[in-house]
């Protein structure tokens, strides 16, 4: 018997005509997982392997210095130049109209870059499952890894305001 919100034959969950086993926001034969608008094949060029690089100078913008001296990389900067590096890595193999936006980060940052240093942060696509991407990432100091882990993106469109 269906509830107060539901039409007859919907199943509990499921939104006025949603079809069953499509999920919320999903249009009619699209595949789960894939974001509206975007067709399989739309991006033939994202396959696992893509990778990306970003080396810069640690400078101001960087650092904290709450432990003293010049400063050191902080760790949401290390983990924003990671997300870069994520985005750079499959930007160009987007279909048009579409982006990425992080919503998963399991980093750990476990050593110490001052001021001045080079680091140099990448990011290399693991897997793709529907609009979801998960990439493994690095940094590296001029002598040593500096922070490693996965960061996890999704595909969008890109909003036109308007």
């Amino acid at each position: 018997m269906p509830t107060d919100r539901q039409t007859p034959g919907q199943t509990p969950g499921q939104t006025p005509g949603q079809t069953p086993g499509q999920t919320p926001g999903q249009t009619p034969g699209q595949t789960p997982g894939q974001t509206p608008g975007l067709t399989p094949g739309q991006t033939p060029g994202l396959t696992p392997g893509l990778k990306a690089e970003i080396v810069t100078t640690v400078d101001d913008r960087l650092v904290v210095k709450h432990i003293g001296g010049e400063g050191v990389l902080s760790t949401p900067s290390m983990i924003g130049l990671m997300e870069r590096a994520g985005i750079e890595a499959v930007q160009a193999h987007l279909p048009e109209g579409h982006t990425t936006v992080g919503f998963e980060v399991n980093v750990k940052h476990f050593g110490a870059t001052p001021k001045g240093q080079k680091v140099t942060v990448s990011a290399e696509l693991l897997e793709i499952d529907g609009r979801k991407l998960r990439f493994k990432v690095e940094a590296h100091d001029e002598a040593k890894k500096v922070g490693e882990g996965t960061h996890r993106r999704a595909i969008v469109p890109i909003r036109r305001e308007g």
